[in-house]
């Protein structure tokens, strides 16, 4: 599980969009120039590993050749409910949570 904390002082000299994404890589670059809010990225191989753990990549290639976007965004959205994070990863998300002291915005990639 790779998960990238924004804080001053800890700059990522080599950071990589495919690991991190977009949104996430600018973030982490600017981090090493400007003072950018206390937070952390959670990496696209983790939502990847998450999706292969829990058995989804055939019902998601299911829904989303089957049904109109509407009907397989709520499928989608009741499976990932219905799923649930593992273990390990509810941990350190608790942890980095419990690690910002002050409120924080969640922003999600655009999968």
């Amino acid at each position: 599980m790779q998960i990238a904390q924004l804080k001053k002082g800890k700059p990522y000299l080599f950071t990589d969009v495919t690991r991190w994404g977009g949104k996430g890589d600018n973030l982490l670059r600017l981090n090493q120039v400007f003072n950018v809010p206390p937070g952390f990225i959670i990496s696209s191989d983790t939502f990847n590993d998450w999706i292969k753990d829990s058995r989804l990549s055939s019902f998601l290639l299911d829904v989303l050749s089957s049904k109109d976007s509407e009907e397989a965004y709520q499928s989608i959205r009741q499976r990932f409910l219905a799923t649930g994070l593992q273990g390990d990863l509810v941990s350190r998300l608790d942890k980095e949570f419990r690690r910002m002291e002050t409120p924080i915005a969640i922003r999600s990639s655009s999968v």
